[in-house]
């Protein structure tokens, strides 16, 4: 399990066989991100069913989505990206990972393998004839009760169950599509009922406009008419139906832990003043001890970059042009950060650095010292805000 963010967007990469005690590691990954995971991507061959149909209970309870590998045109998965496996062998989502996908409230991807559950060889080879017959019974009813509970129609299963543990089925095209791509049907209703803006008859002309916009490539001045109010109404649902998401997956985490998310919980303040010790050392010597990656050299200026973690914030480096590949400045950031995490950053950049020389700023926080200066803005960033510390070497 690993975790990939993007901004204050979290994913969770799962990839390999589902082994005992993944469903335990998985509860302590969601608490750590304290509410901001949004979704898995699975990448697994399969592995426990039982643990399987634990995290998948945990994703429907935590209203987290799920994505899976793409289908090719000729039928084989593909692996975005974002979800590429360490090891290409996991690009797909068989057996135990389709019971955790059935779990997500939101489902992307189109390769699903599936086989009825089934013990390990070793396992139940050291069980009598009577002990294999209950065991093997429990172990179907339970896969059963469990794809009813996540709405897994009786036709699928039927396949699933029909399909011995050495033939996995992959699901077909239209049967992925039908039940496992989208929202769960009453999330998607209720939240379409919470943020409709544009009426039935406007939903069905801003699509034919937008049809005709990616034959033609145009459309006439009457078109655009009826097509920009229609499409500042779809912009409307769309951030509202964003919006309920994130309040869901809060509430749904404090239900199942009974203590509400915080950005302060779990995160190292201490990685903000240590941002300074970064000033002087070579790339190389960044790049020996620590994982950074290289960014776009611009105007003669390189960067190396560290994404946030659900416990410290994410990191950029520079060099100047006349001291090239020698970090001269060094960035923090952290989106949309509470009152109680700004506060926490600002008082533990004073405890180390002394008193800001601008303290009564409410929104900019300046320290100097002998060897460099920091500076601490909370910015405006389209609809949220931005916290970044900004350190540069005195000298430059």
């Amino acid at each position: 399990m690993r975790l990939l963010v993007r901004d204050d967007y979290r994913s969770l990469i799962i990839e390999g066989p589902i082994e005992s005690g993944d469903y335990e590691h998985f509860l302590k990954v969601v608490k750590d991100n304290q509410g901001k995971l949004a979704d898995v991507y699975l990448l697994s061959p399969g592995g426990d069913f039982v643990e399987a149909m634990k995290i998948g209970r945990a994703m429907r309870a935590f209203e987290l989505g799920s994505v899976v590998p793409g289908r090719n045109s000729a039928g084989q998965p593909f692996c975005y990206d974002d979800s590429m496996p360490r090891n290409p062998a996991n690009c797909t989502a068989a057996s135990a990972a389709f019971f955790i996908h059935v779990g997500a409230v939101e489902r992307a991807g189109l390769y699903l393998v599936v086989h009825r559950p089934y013990f390990a060889p070793e396992q139940f080879a050291k069980l009598t004839e009577s002990q294999a017959q209950a065991a093997f019974d429990a172990l179907q009813r339970d896969a059963r009760a469990y794809m009813t509970e996540m709405g897994v129609p009786p036709q699928v299963q039927e396949e699933v169950m029909g399909t011995p543990p050495d033939k996995g089925l992959v699901l077909d095209d239209k049967t992925v599509r039908n039940y496992y791509v989208g929202e769960i049907p009453y999330q998607q209703e209720w939240r379409h009922a919470k943020c409709a803006q544009l009426s039935p008859v406007e939903t069905q002309r801003l699509e034919v406009l937008v049809a005709r916009m990616l034959a033609a490539g145009r459309l006439t001045s009457e078109e655009w008419a009826e097509y920009n109010p229609m499409h500042e109404k779809r912009d409307l649902e769309t951030k509202c139906q964003g919006a309920l998401r994130v309040q869901s997956r809060m509430a749904a985490y404090e239900r199942f832990f009974g203590i509400a998310p915080s950005d302060v919980t779990n995160h190292n303040f201490s990685k903000w003043p240590d941002l300074s010790r970064y000033l002087g050392l070579t790339f190389e010597d960044v790049s020996s001890e620590e994982r950074f990656t290289a960014g776009d050299s611009i105007r003669g200026f390189s960067s190396l970059w560290r994404e946030g973690t659900a416990t410290s914030p994410a990191v950029g480096l520079g060099d100047t042009p006349n001291r090239k590949r020698y970090v001269t400045t060094a960035s923090a950031y952290q989106t949309d950060p509470s009152d109680a995490f700004i506060e926490r950053v600002r008082t533990t950049l004073t405890a180390e650095w002394g008193g800001p020389s601008n303290s009564s700023d409410t929104n900019k926080w300046v320290w100097r010292t002998k060897n460099f200066i920091g500076t601490l803005t909370l910015e405006k960033r389209g609809s949220g805000h931005i916290l970044q510390l900004q350190v540069e070497a005195a000298s430059e």
